[in-house]
């Protein structure tokens, strides 16, 4: 049945691929704390969502057996490369069942930027997740901005120019 689940999840991700505004600008992305994966497959200190504030993240949701995962995640780590010095983040927050999954994968396609895991959905339930791979962009006032589900390269430079776009916002004092 796993197997039927992640066919449909898929090919539901293929049907639907899009970049939209958040439902409201000022709608705040839901904090939340999860493990740092480690490279051996275990998991270290809890990362919060809320130790990046101050800078724009890129929030990604993702698993081992998502396909469009393999392209999205080294787009994502070359962009995190050329945009970390101006305040830019990226999380990657995996949805495998166990770690070592996510860990094997991680030894094909190595990243730059911290791997969170949820091993029980909790924070995917509360970003509401339609497909896979799915991606938050999230301004410095940790203001949800823009949506993005599925991953297709012809619209990649969307997601850059809206991620560089609010990069160049002027920073609200605190």
């Amino acid at each position: 049945m796993p197997s039927l689940r992640r066919f449909a999840l898929c090919l539901l991700l293929a049907l639907c691929s899009s970049l939209s505004a958040a439902e409201s600008a000022t709608a705040d992305a839901p904090d939340f704390a999860l493990p740092l994966l480690l490279q051996d497959g275990t998991t270290g200190d809890d990362v919060a969502l809320s130790d990046y504030q101050g800078q724009v993240i890129y929030l990604d949701f993702w698993a081992s057996w998502c396909a469009p995962c393999r392209k999205s995640l080294p787009w994502a780590n070359s962009l995190y490369q050329s945009l970390k010095v101006q305040g830019f983040v990226v999380l990657a927050v995996n949805l495998d069942e166990e770690a070592s999954m996510a860990s094997d994968f991680l030894q094909q396609i190595p990243l730059d930027f911290p791997v969170l895991f949820d091993a029980t959905g909790r924070v995917s339930s509360s970003y509401q997740l339609v497909g896979m791979p799915t991606s938050f962009i999230i301004d410095r006032q940790g203001r949800l901005r823009a949506v993005h589900t599925g991953f297709n390269p012809k619209s990649a430079g969307e997601v850059e120019d809206a991620i560089r776009t609010i990069l160049a916002e002027p920073v609200d004092p605190l």
